[in-house]
């Protein structure tokens, strides 16, 4: 009961700090240090293009969902302002020269005066001088963590939607902020098909129970690791999603061979006394492989490279939950769900 408490408190704990608490983004990057020295010295902004295409002057339709995207943009709260629009400029040039052709002809009046200096190059046209794509650029003030810059592109993302004319945003900064915004969803899926993949292979060697056990073991020690992540200041990405995977895999050692051990007992013992003989059979073993694990690591502590030195925090957490988990917690519900 005491084990019990213990462990189901630990989880708990570390399972809702780590969902409350977790971040996307990167620890060690010669990124960060270049986004630094610019919001250092030149400012915490990004340059975003808002690109339309195929946009019909003439049409109120169309004309309206440019008017519309240019409401929008001002909106947001993180966009510089004021927000200058080539076809703003353009509509109030049309009212004050009382261009009374048709939107074609009008807008290449208006691109060849000089009312459009600043906005030739938003406008390109086709073959036929209609708008095959433009632009409305404005600068955009970043966030003060990736979480932030993620919700804020999705935010500008949203300013096309229900537009009749296709229109997106895009940055640089978008490349990256785009791999950061599916992480979490890359993370569930590749985990959830880990741990799959291991209650299979455990029902080829171990009764039903048993896997379920095991399987159990190894989802506790990648909730357990999301908690120390938090707790460490270890960040969600593509490097720490690798180690998350490389946990259940050290996980299974830890559990599945007590387990196997106890299922293959002498059926005349009690259960008590059979996980009592698992440990006694294989707990060494596993403690073994444990340190040795461990051990191999440990220098990379020393490193002055945080990706290196996260590496082993990581490693540190999975093999001490892992040997937790499956040499103390594993061998009390063995003998509770036997009796």
């Amino acid at each position: 009961a005491a084990a019990l408490l213990f462990f189901g408190t630990l989880t708990v704990f570390l399972t809702t700090y780590g969902f409350m608490n977790i971040t996307r983004g990167a620890n060690d990057s010669y990124v960060i240090d270049f986004y630094d020295v610019q919001d250092e010295y030149f400012g915490e902004q990004v340059v975003v293009d808002f690109m339309t295409s195929e946009v019909q002057i003439g049409t109120v339709e169309h004309e309206d969902a440019l008017r519309t995207l240019k409401k929008r943009i001002e909106d947001l709260e993180f966009i510089e302002k004021p927000v200058s629009s080539w076809f703003e400029q353009y509509d109030s040039w049309c009212d004050g020269e009382g261009c009374c052709g048709d939107g074609v002809s009008c807008l290449q009046s208006w691109l060849a005066s000089n009312a459009s200096d600043a906005f030739r190059e938003d406008v390109v046209l086709d073959e036929a001088g209609e708008v095959a794509a433009s632009r409305i650029r404005v600068l955009s003030l970043q966030a003060d963590t990736t979480d932030g810059d993620v919700d804020r592109m999705n935010a500008m993302r949203a300013t096309g939607d229900d537009l009749p004319v296709w229109s997106t945003p895009f940055s640089t900064t978008f490349l990256w902020l785009s791999r950061y915004e599916r992480i979490v969803h890359y993370t569930v899926q590749t985990l959830l098909l880990a741990l799959s993949g291991v209650f299979l292979m455990n029902c080829l060697f171990l009764p039903l129970k048993g896997a379920i056990l095991v399987t159990g073991m190894v989802t506790l020690v990648c909730l357990n690791m999301v908690g120390l992540m938090s707790l460490w200041d270890i960040q969600l990405n593509v490097a720490s999603l690798i180690n998350l995977v490389l946990a259940i895999g050290f996980a299974v050692d830890y559990s599945a061979h007590v387990a196997e051990a106890f299922f293959t007992g002498n059926p005349k013992l009690s259960a008590d006394e059979r996980a009592m003989q698992a440990l006694s059979e294989q707990g060494a073993s596993v403690l073994n492989g444990g340190f040795s694990t461990l051990l191999a690591v440990a220098f990379l502590s020393l490193s002055k490279s945080l990706g290196f030195v996260i590496l082993f925090r990581m490693f540190l957490g999975l093999v001490g939950f892992g040997l937790l988990n499956g040499l103390v917690l594993l061998p009390v519900l063995l003998s509770l769900i036997s009796d």
